[in-house]
Order: C-alpha cells, then sequence, then structure tokens
C-alpha cells in the first residue's frame, strides 16, 4: 500500500488521499465477492470523491465490484465500506444484534472500512458496543499535530496538501476566519493499532479482529483537493 504515497504529480498526489481505501480495497478487487458500500449520514461530497478513486479511477483499470450494501449482505461479500458523514458519528443504527453480524463477519476474514470525512465532537465518549471491533475504548477529540506513526505509511507525510488538508482540516466560524475542527479520534486503543494520531488519539487506525481487519479512518477528504472549501 505503501506505492500510493510516492509520486508527486496531480493523479498520485490525488491517490494517496484516498491511500488506505485503495490500498485496502485493492485487495478484495481480485476476491470472487465484490465490496458492499454502506451509506450511513453520508454527505454526497465523500460518496462521490468515493466512487471516483477507489470504484472508478481513471488512472487504472483495475478496480473492485461494488454492490450497494443495507447492513445485510455479509454473505455476499468481500469486504464492507462505511461511510460516514462530517457529523452525527455515532453509529447510532449498530445496535447489538448489528455489532455481532458484523464481528462474525470480519472474524470469518472479512474486512470492515469506516471511512468519515473528518468527523467532529468536542465531547469525549464511550465506544461502547463498537469497542471490540475498533479495538479501542473511547472516542476523543484529536488535538495537536497528527503524525505518521506508522513507518510504512511514512511516505504520506512528504506531500504538503495531506497535512493541509487531510490531517489539519479547519472551518469557519461565525466571523469567517478559519479555525481547527474538532476531529474526533479514537484513544484507549486495547488491539487496534494506530497509523496516523499522536498522544491525543488515533485518527487512522487497523484492528485485526479474527481473521479479518477493521480500519478506522476519519481524515477530512471532502475538502482535501483544494484550498477551497468545498460547498455542502
Amino acid at each position: 500500500m505503501v506505492f500510493l504515497c510516492q509520486g508527486g504529480s496531480f493523479v498520485k498526489k490525488f491517490k494517496i488521499l484516498f491511500a488506505v481505501a485503495v490500498g485496502v480495497l485493492m485487495l478484495s478487487a481480485s476476491a470472487a465477492k465484490p465490496v458492499g458500500v454502506w451509506r450511513s449520514h453520508a454527505n454526497s461530497r465523500l460518496y462521490e470523491l468515493l466512487n471516483a478513486t477507489v470504484f472508478n479511477p481513471q488512472w487504472d483499470k483495475n478496480k473492485p465490484e461494488k454492490i450497494n450494501f443495507s447492513g445485510k449482505e455479509f454473505d455476499r461479500v468481500s469486504a464492507v465500506v462505511y461511510v460516514h458523514g462530517a457529523d452525527l458519528f455515532r453509529f447510532r443504527e449498530f445496535n447489538a444484534a448489528k455489532v455481532a453480524d458484523m464481528e462474525k463477519f470480519v472474524s470469518n476474514g472479512g474486512i470492515f472500512v469506516i471511512i468519515a470525512d473528518g468527523g467532529r465532537s468536542t465531547n469525549a465518549s464511550k465506544t461502547g458496543n463498537m469497542a471490540k471491533l475498533l479495538g479501542a475504548e473511547k472516542f476523543s477529540t484529536f488535538t495537536g499535530k497528527a503524525e505518521i506513526i506508522d513507518p510504512k505509511w511514512s511516505d504520506c507525510g512528504r506531500i504538503p496538501e495531506v497535512f493541509e488538508h487531510m490531517l489539519a482540516p479547519k472551518t469557519k466560524d461565525a466571523d469567517g476566519k478559519l479555525v481547527a475542527v474538532n476531529t474526533i479520534a479514537l484513544s484507549g486503543l486495547t488491539t487496534a493499532k494506530a497509523i496516523i494520531g499522536n498522544n491525543s488519539g488515533a485518527i487512522v487506525t487497523v484492528n485485526r479482529f479474527g481473521k479479518g481487519k477493521v480500519y478506522f479512518i476519519n481524515v477530512r477528504l471532502s475538502e482535501s483537493l483544494t484550498s477551497y472549501e468545498q460547498p455542502y
């Protein structure tokens, strides 16, 4: 997956913004089963970018087959991408029965990828019944500078746009001034491994669960290609 972070062309810079998702999901491109895309509270911009960069990339003919996922088609897919928007990041529909289905899917070798868009909050909360899947005890507010913790991803930090837009998102306050976003991170990691983060928490993690893996990716994606604020 590291090769996706190397190079300086526009296309390659574009690709690194979805490096984790691309790297994970391309593993399913040759699988017998497609990837399920599960949308919940997702803004349309994030969904469009995911389609353009992972499921219909102009730079590569290889792409994973996808189906729309409703939370019931675990036997039909090799991986599930849960696409979440910037707000309401609480996994409200993940009740005990649904979490049990997800745990069984991942334990048997499935890949579960949670992609948010700089999901934000000012309040810490427990991960609840998602604690085992996420491999972390709490959602916390990310503060300070993001760091590439996993050395396999060190090349990503060499491209300024990654830190400027994706890892250090900003939004406008009531006076029109750009201020840092209160991004949600995972803290109290138990079995998860931090890929990007710092002492306040991790905004990209991977958790080995049984035979499968769970990826948590909460970085700002919908404004990552330009210095101009994208409309919502």
